[in-house]
């Protein structure tokens, strides 16, 4: 991935998170989302701005896990949660998922929001 590519991704996130405030319903119009919201605007504005600068990189929302460390973050927290709402919240997370040349980045809007940098790289084979 090079510099542009970079900049265009943070871009993409410095403008999601201008955008919204985490909230537990999705309302991306009204300015609140969350982790699902998120991602999908992110991943949005993220292949808008690949487009413009003719990168040929896409991204996309997706569902998974969050490690810390090697713990999973959505397992301990379904297990603090009080009642099945919540524990179905937290469940899983959605991020973004950016298809590059030469490897896969994951990058996460709504953590980005909260000053918090999980960027992961994995180079393709």
């Amino acid at each position: 991935m090079d510099k542009d590519e970079r900049e265009l991704i943070e871009y993409a996130l410095s403008l999601t998170a201008k955008s919204l405030q985490f909230a537990a319903k999705n309302d991306i119009e009204g300015g609140s989302a969350n982790c699902v919201g998120y991602a999908r605007l992110g991943a949005a504005i993220c292949n808008h701005a690949f487009a413009i600068h003719g990168s040929p990189s896409r991204a996309k929302a997706v569902v998974g896990d969050v490690k810390f460390w090697g713990i999973s973050v959505c397992e301990v927290l379904t297990m603090l949660m009080p009642n099945e709402r919540w524990r179905n919240f937290v469940k899983d997370h959605d991020f973004m998922e950016i298809e590059t040349g030469n490897s896969i980045i994951y990058v996460d809007p709504s953590l980005y929001d909260f000053h918090v940098d999980c960027t992961t790289v994995v180079n393709k084979k």
